[in-house]
């Protein structure tokens, strides 16, 4: 298909081999910075969980005003995520 010279509609030129690398090497770098991000989010998490241990959960069975911020976390971050998505979807159109 021949397309008209300085039509907007012209074929794209073939990617060189050096984008590709370069891509590769890109997804690499936000892969590990991602890593990173996570494992300073999940570390002091994991670290208070372990904290915790088996006497925090003893509390959590015995204590109803633990169980009940839980469960208001839970409620309330679910009621987020779905009217995020609910409200978000839309607008993404």
């Amino acid at each position: 298909m021949a397309f008209p010279v300085g039509s907007a509609v012209e074929p794209a030129a073939p990617t060189p081999r050096s984008s590709a690398t370069a891509r590769a090497v890109l997804t690499v770098v936000v892969a590990a910075v991602t890593s990173l991000f996570l494992l300073f989010i999940l570390a002091p998490v994991a670290g208070l969980v372990a904290a915790g241990g088996a006497r925090g959960l003893s509390h959590l069975g015995a204590d109803s005003e633990l169980r009940a911020s839980l469960w208001l976390t839970v409620v309330t971050a679910t009621t987020a995520t779905l009217l995020g998505v609910i409200g978000g979807t839309p607008l993404a159109y």
